[in-house]
């Protein structure tokens, strides 16, 4: 290994450098390790993954075409510069001549104004936390203001569904006959036409918010984790275009992506380049179109296996060199891939229902005084969650809609009543037309006193470790279900 300024200690390169150095070159191969990745450990005790120059060179070989990167192109960047999705987006900016801003969480809404982005990339909890400050913003100038936005939000969505389902662009999971198609077109199509001229006047109006991201930003990647659908469709209304990625650090990482040209929304797109993907059953078994299974890969991108770990390695992989990623999804009739959760998080309930708990939890976010939640309810009888609250907006919440006043956030975390009135707000969310089974409505819930902390219950990345949550509160877990 050598030091840049050791190198030009005497800023002079010889010829003699300049051999060694192609020599050097010259000597690797694509199989050569270039790094190991300690996963962050969302389940269990992190894992060296061994990436080579094969793994790594997928990404700028593969994904320039994927996002229509040029020179003219600025990212900002905010991710850890270790992270694999910030290694690749590095990589892909290095090689394609592109200009990178590094920012960090403080700065990261001015940076945006002030530098303009055409590009950027960053993990779900980030998106989260921005609709959280715009809808707080909006909160403080009053009820009136809030709906009105919210109707012109609601307005942008809608049209912008019925315009996809007339040019194709929704998930299919199966196929419908011609009179089925051509009616709900019709519905459509009556549903554009009358949202017409609202979704103009909700796109001149909402044009003060896009401008807040830079005003020429022409992409947004979300990547590091699931992005909740509902947050997906608020970006989309607003007029940011939202692009969903997957991936991993096994796979350095890129897997699949909706892309530049990939038009169908609510999906991850397609696998990337010659990767090869399949959705299997319990039993290994590829399933069809529309039926969640485990989600497998196989590529050049895929890592050879964890550093000194061999039981984990012949776990991992299948006897045909498939990569078991342990993720959950499934495939739409043209081939792109939805999400639906990851089999280690799975909460199996003492009823033996699975359930996922990203799904509830991002529902969970979108109430304004939610900062995060945790499910639980393993081998239980019903769901609970862990709400670490905002306590001054959970105060305001509850005077505006239930006439409580004048509670410190001590009385409020104590108040039972006030967790059963909280706890219907969530269910009011939870419901059948929002694609909630009723066992999926909870039953328990408790506030937390202190937020959750990267290094502890959060990763680098804000995935939650569930394995350290359910340790750290196991006393109070076990209260909760008594």
């Amino acid at each position: 290994m050598y030091a840049y300024n050791d190198i030009l200690k005497d800023r002079t390169l010889s010829d003699a450098d300049f051999k060694r150095f192609d020599r050097m070159v010259s000597e690797v191969t694509q199989k050569d390790l270039v790094t190991i990745i300690f996963t962050s450990g969302t389940t269990g005790k992190p894992k060296g993954v061994m990436l080579n120059h094969r793994n790594i060179l997928f990404n700028t070989e593969t994904l320039p075409p994927v996002i229509a990167i040029t020179e003219k192109d600025l990212w900002v960047s905010i991710l850890p510069s270790w992270h694999i999705f910030e290694r690749a987006l590095e990589l892909l900016a290095l090689s394609s001549g592109s200009c990178i801003v590094y920012s960090n969480l403080k700065t990261f809404s001015n940076d945006l104004v002030t530098y303009h982005p055409t590009l950027v990339a960053t993990v779900p909890r980030l998106w989260e936390s921005l609709y959280t400050k715009v809808t707080a913003a909006i909160l403080e100038k009053g009820p009136r203001a809030f709906a009105i936005f919210n109707l012109l939000v609601k307005t942008s969505v809608r049209f912008r569904h019925a315009r996809r389902h007339l040019t194709g662009q929704l998930p299919q999971f199966s196929r419908s006959s011609l009179l089925v198609r051509s009616w709900h077109n019709l519905v459509a199509l009556v549903e554009m036409l009358l949202l017409a001229l609202p979704y103009w006047l909700a796109q001149k109006k909402l044009a003060p918010l896009r401008d807040k991201f830079g005003g020429q930003l022409r992409m947004a990647v979300s990547g590091g984790g699931t992005l909740p659908i509902y947050l997906e469709s608020w970006l989309d209304a607003i007029g940011i275009r939202i692009v969903n990625a997957y991936g991993m650090t096994e796979c350095a990482p890129a897997i699949a992506g909706r892309g530049y040209n990939s038009k169908i929304f609510g999906t991850l797109g397609r696998p990337v380049g010659v990767t090869e993907l399949r959705v299997v059953d319990g039993e290994d078994k590829e399933v069809g179109p529309g039926v969640e299974g485990n989600i497998e890969v196989r590529g050049p991108q895929v890592f050879d296996g964890y550093d000194d770990n061999d039981e984990e390695n012949r776990k991992s992989f299948t006897a045909d060199g498939f990569f078991r990623t342990g993720d959950l999804g499934k495939l739409t009739i043209s081939g792109e891939l939805v999400l639906t959760g990851r089999s280690k998080e799975i909460i199996v309930l003492a009823s033996g229902e699975n359930i996922d708990p990203s799904r509830i939890e991002g529902a969970i976010g979108q109430l304004p005084f939610v900062k995060d939640a945790a499910l639980v309810g393993q081998d239980r009888k019903g769901l609970g969650a862990l709400i670490v609250p905002d306590w001054d907006k959970l105060k305001d919440f509850m005077t505006e809609h239930f006439g409580h006043t004048g509670e410190t956030s001590e009385e409020l975390h104590e108040d039972l009543a006030i967790r059963d009135r909280i706890k219907n707000e969530i269910n009011r969310l939870l419901q059948a037309k929002n694609g909630f089974k009723p066992y999926e409505k909870l039953q328990k819930i408790d506030f937390l006193k202190h937020e959750f902390t990267v290094g502890e219950e959060l990763t680098n990345t804000f995935k939650k470790r569930r394995h350290v949550i359910e340790k750290k509160y196991r006393a109070l877990i076990d209260r909760l279900f008594k």
